[in-house]
């Protein structure tokens, strides 16, 4: 450009001077075209020349200056050139008062030619140049160079309001829109030089009311021309921007602009720069920061932009992913690269869906580059539910709940990898499961959801509360109660996921679970979610009676449980297999293997095993209270199989034995059971031998001889049964009982106690007859009234059915030989009915059959029975019990009564009774004779005996309401005979007893009448005086008979009874 002015010049110069010289035009154009060939790099070409300056008339049809020495296009080409230039203008060289018009002017340049063009400093000053009025019609600036440039102007008008600056007009077409341009300048000359210029300029597009305003300085030095500008840009469409800068892109919308421009020939920078980009409703954006731009290498930007958009897709549309369901976002970034091949550093955009699903993207983006790292993005998402992923992540088979999720997204189009994945879903007071990990791609997403994941490595962890919340993922029931945690690593694909390595523990209020997983399928997209698997199961149980929190049943305590199995997932079914398990107890060693064939509902458990060290005497400690015995009993061991199958618990078999064949304890048990839970029904075999009699005094208090004996026991829903044969010592003893029940209900009794003979030293009652000896059976047996147990009956009524038997051979003891011994009771409707009370000793035998009836109101009781010659205190002393009276009685009567206690029961009391006492022995002395004779009683030394022998004693009673009256008193002695009568009420404590002894002396005496009256507890005496003696020894002798057919209507022929030996 500046040998283009110079060459003008010399042009201009040349054509004046011989204007002036010679005034020839023809001399003129052939000077011009040597001065410009010989001072110049160029060569002229005039087209129709007119050069007349003394007529300020010079023109041109076409001027071209051509590069010399270069084949090359014309430098500069001036079509249709005109302008009132005279030779004063010349010689000052000013044309500031001249007008010059053109009707085109295209110049040229190129990189690649040899010609220098002017420095920067003149073009400035080429400035000063510009006349006073300026027209032309086109303008075409080309560059060339590695591209070529042409900028076309049309219609430039211009001229100088003063002699310090100039003003231009013009338009260009700009892609087919006009622009129009309007430049002010003012130049600032130093020592008469052009140093700078002030520059303003506006360009504007009317068509899209676009415009561009430069307001600043321009300078020029030696080598370089800078500028500082003030920057005002309205882009209707920021493409015409971008195009301007020879980038395309994807934006779209109405860009402003505004910045300080500083810069110089080879680029400009925007300093402060404000770009707003309004493409409103997709999206809008403000940035501000710097932008470099260099014309060889191109721009670079360093912009921190704010903004929104309708959809994220515009920023993340190389993972192609339809993104416009999460709505709108806000967000900023920091923009660097260049105009071409921007690049986003570090952006973060927010967006808020309709359906609760927040997304927050951040990271870099420069999709125009290949490397793998150059797109990356951090995601962050929280959502009120999964179901909110569904468009991308395809339909799941079941809602854990609320999620949050992060990761970052590396790569492009053709590779996303996912890398530093952290998902957390669900409910931590319900099931929480946190996923940490990456996959290798995720190309496909937008049509496979996440099926298309692929290369997937996960590390999942599970925490729950409760692990019922566990069987919505698995399709089943999972048993509750359990605290869960555990971590698991997965490795595989979106569609099918498969473990690595894991460890999960369930822990309960007494149990503990440890699996770690060795096989399953996890599909994301399939029910159920989790198949397959295998694992291995460690298990601990602080008791056994831990188990009853699972199960229907009742487990006692029993030790710690320690176990382990190989847990399987057969579909909906969950298994333990090959089971183990042991129980370390203080009380029990147990070794067991089995399956478990459902968990969830707990179903299908077998369990075959060994069980030893369980302790005799705590079993013995639980019967019997206050249990304590020196001797160790030893320990049980057994075997068993159990079986637990739709809520049906069975004990196939079992066998409990004691570890010491020979010790003081011998024990075997064989049985079975099935459906202990439900309607049970069991069987079990017993042989027992206790040999310790020390044990035995233990447990009963009374000194048994060694036992043994067999029992069968079974149980069904609807009896029970007990059959014992078993001797104690040389006692046979068989018991064999019927129980009957429904519905937990006892529906009816039977028993049967049988023995052929019964010795009193085997069972432990026979007393110790060595004065040395100190064993008192009676002692360890409960004393209790008749009328005691009778209130008892009375109070605890049942309607069931019952039916008692007692067949005893005999009992022998070392004064006891009793033949027989049969009782029956049967009962049902709460009537109770003694059918047969029966004793056999020697030749003599007693009988008592009775009734109790219940449903009266008050109850009913009614007895009657007949007893002769019953020795009395034989079998007492065998019990070490002696009485103050013995003999042999004979009792025959009847009794009734009303009531339910004592005192109803005495004050309703009906019947008769009668009773006779033969060769009794009374403790005390000579009563007899004291009776009769008080001298001869001291004298006789009588009183010195300690006993009074009764040869018989016989009474009757008629019983009413309560009150007893007999008037067949009689006793005999040896010395006497007595006769009386009495009155006794039971229910007001009182007696009147009148007795009359007779002597049976022939001696002449006074007999006495004996009466007694009063309460029981403070009876008064009276003797009374006879005033007539007789000789009653006639008496006497006819009396008994008289008595004893009174007192029991006895036959003469009757031989069986013989009260007192009434018929001799």
């Amino acid at each position: 450009m500046r040998k283009l002015l110079i060459a003008v010049l010399l042009l201009l110069v040349l054509l004046a001077l011989p204007l002036l010289a010679m005034r020839s035009e023809r001399t003129l154009i052939a000077f011009s075209h040597w001065a410009v060939e010989t001072f110049t790099e160029y060569r002229l070409n005039l087209v129709k020349p007119v050069l007349r300056p003394l007529e300020r008339k010079v023109s041109a049809e076409e001027i071209h200056l051509y590069p010399k020495d270069d084949a090359a296009p014309p430098f500069l080409s001036v079509l249709g050139f005109a302008g009132d230039i005279g030779w004063r203008d010349l010689y000052r060289a000013n044309l500031e008062a001249t007008t010059l018009s053109a009707r085109q002017v295209i110049l040229y340049t190129s990189d690649s030619d040899d010609v220098d063009d002017p420095r920067p400093r003149e073009w400035l000053n080429y400035l000063g140049w510009l006349p006073a009025d300026l027209s032309v019609g086109q303008f075409h600036l080309v560059t060339a160079g590695e591209n070529i440039f042409i900028f076309p102007l049309e219609d430039i008008q211009g001229g100088r309001p003063d002699s310090h600056s100039f003003q231009a007009s013009g338009q260009a077409r700009y892609e087919g829109e006009p622009l129009e341009l309007d430049i002010a300048i003012s130049t600032l000359r130093d020592h008469g030089r052009i140093s700078s210029v002030d520059l303003h300029g506006k360009f504007t597009a009317p068509a899209s009311n676009s415009f561009v305003r430069l307001n600043g300085e321009v300078r020029g030095s030696r080598d370089e021309f800078s500028y500082d500008f003030k920057l005002n840009a309205d882009y209707a469409d920021i493409r015409e921007f971008l195009r301007g800068f020879r980038a395309r892109g994807v934006l779209e919308g109405r860009l402003k602009l505004e910045a300080e421009m500083n810069g110089d020939t080879n680029g400009f920078v925007l300093n402060n720069a404000l770009f707003t980009l309004d493409n409103m409703p997709a999206y809008g954006v403000e940035a501000a920061g710097t932008m470099e731009y260099d014309i060889q290498a191109g721009g670079e930007l360093k912009l921190v932009a704010a903004g929104e958009i309708s959809s994220m897709d515009v920023v993340l549309e190389w993972l192609n992913l339809d993104l416009h369901s999460l709505g709108r976002a806000a967000g900023n970034a920091t923009i660097t690269g260049t105009l071409k091949q921007p690049v986003i550093d570090e952006f973060l955009l927010r967006s808020e869906a309709d359906n609760g699903l927040i997304v927050s993207v951040g990271g870099h983006l420069d999709p125009q580059r290949m490397g793998a790292r150059d797109n990356e993005i951090r995601l962050d998402m929280t959502g009120p539910s999964v179901a909110t992923l569904a468009q991308w992540t395809g339909p799941l088979p079941f809602e854990p709940g609320a999620f949050s999720a992060s990761g970052s997204l590396v790569g492009r189009e053709d590779r996303i990898a996912l890398e530093n994945l952290v998902i957390e879903v669900g409910d931590p007071d319900e099931l929480l499961f946190r996923l940490a990990g990456e996959a290798g791609n995720l190309v496909g997403m937008d049509t496979k959801g996440i099926a298309a994941a692929q290369d997937v490595t996960l590390t999942m962890s599970v925490d729950s509360p409760d692990s019922r919340y566990l069987g919505e993922i698995m399709g089943t029931d999972v048993p509750g109660g359990f605290v869960l945690d555990g971590d698991l690593t997965l490795a595989g694909s979106g569609e099918l996921l498969q473990p690595v390595t894991g460890l999960f523990t369930a822990r309960g209020s007494d149990l503990d679970i440890i699996i770690v997983p060795h096989e399953a399928a996890i599909t994301p997209l399939k029910q159920p979610i989790i198949s397959g698997t295998e694992a291995s199961v460690a298990i601990t149980l602080s008791d056994v009676s831990a188990f009853s929190q699972y199960t229907t049943i009742a487990v006692p305590a029993l030790g710690r449980v320690d176990g382990k199995a190989k847990f399987q997932q057969h579909d909906q079914r969950l298994a333990l297999n090959d089971l183990q398990l042991s129980v370390d107890g203080p009380n029990l060693q147990l070794w067991a293997k089995g399956a478990v064939n459902n968990l969830a509902p707990f179903n299908g458990l077998t369990l075959q095993g060994n069980f030893s060290d369980v302790p005799t005497d705590q079993i013995l400690q639980t019967i019997f209270e206050n249990f304590s015995h020196p001797t160790h009993m030893g320990a049980l061991a057994g075997q068993f199989r159990l079986n637990y199958q739709d809520d049906v618990l069975d004990l196939p078999a079992i066998a409990i034995t004691t570890r010491k064949a020979q010790g003081p304890l011998r024990l075997d048990i064989a049985g079975k059971a099935s459906d202990i839970t439900g309607a049970l029904s069991a069987r079990a075999s017993i042989d027992y031998q206790l040999r310790d009699t020390a044990l035995l005094e233990t447990l009963t208090e009374l000194r048994l001889n060694p036992l043994h004996g067999q029992a069968e026991l079974t149980y069904s829903p609807s009896e029970i049964t007990a059959n014992h044969r078993g001797k104690i010592g040389e006692s046979s003893i068989d018991l064999d009982t019927r129980i009957s029940h429904a519905k937990g209900t006892i529906t009816g009794i039977q028993a049967k106690l049988a023995s052929p003979v019964l010795y009193l030293d085997d069972i432990g009652l026979q007393a110790s007859v060595a004065s040395t000896e100190d064993y008192n059976p009676s002692e360890q047996l409960v004393e209790a009234e008749p009328v005691e147990l009778l209130e008892n009956v009375l109070g605890t009524g049942s309607s069931l059915p019952t039916d008692f038997r007692i067949n005893i051979g005999g009992v022998v003891g070392e004064r006891t030989n009793i033949d027989n011994i049969n009782i029956h009771i049967t009962g049902v409707d709460n009537r109770y009915t003694l059918r047969e009370f029966n004793v056999g000793y020697a030749d003599t035998v007693g009988e008592v059959r009775g009734i109790i009836d219940l449903n009266a109101r008050p109850p009913f009781v009614s007895l009657a029975g007949e007893a002769i010659a019953i020795p009395l205190n034989t079998l007492g002393r065998d019990l070490g019990r002696d009485a103050d009276i013995r003999g042999e009685l004979t009792v025959r009567g009847g009794i009734s009564s009303q009531g339910a206690n004592r005192e109803e029961l005495l004050s309703d009391l009906d019947g008769s009774l009668a009773l006779a006492l033969e060769n009794a022995e009374i403790q005390g002395a000579a009563y007899d004779l004291l009776a009769t004779d008080l001298l001869a009683w001291f004298y006789s030394g009588a009183a010195a005996e300690k006993s009074t022998h009764i040869d018989c004693t016989m009474a009757k009673f008629q019983l009413l309401d309560g009150v007893a009256n007999s008037d067949s008193l009689y006793v005999e002695t040896k010395r006497m005979v007595a006769t009386g009568e009495a009155e006794v009420d039971m229910v007001g404590q009182r007696m009147d007893l009148k007795i009359t002894p007779r002597s049976k002396s022939r001696a002449l005496q006074v007999p006495s009448s004996v009466r007694l009256r009063g309460d029981f507890d403070n009876l008064k005496t009276t003797v009374s005086p006879i005033a007539a003696a007789f000789d009653a020894y006639a008496e006497v002798l006819s009396l008994v008979p008289r008595m004893t057919r009174k007192l029991f209507g006895i036959k003469r022929d009757d031989k069986a009874l013989r009260p007192c030996e009434a018929v001799q």
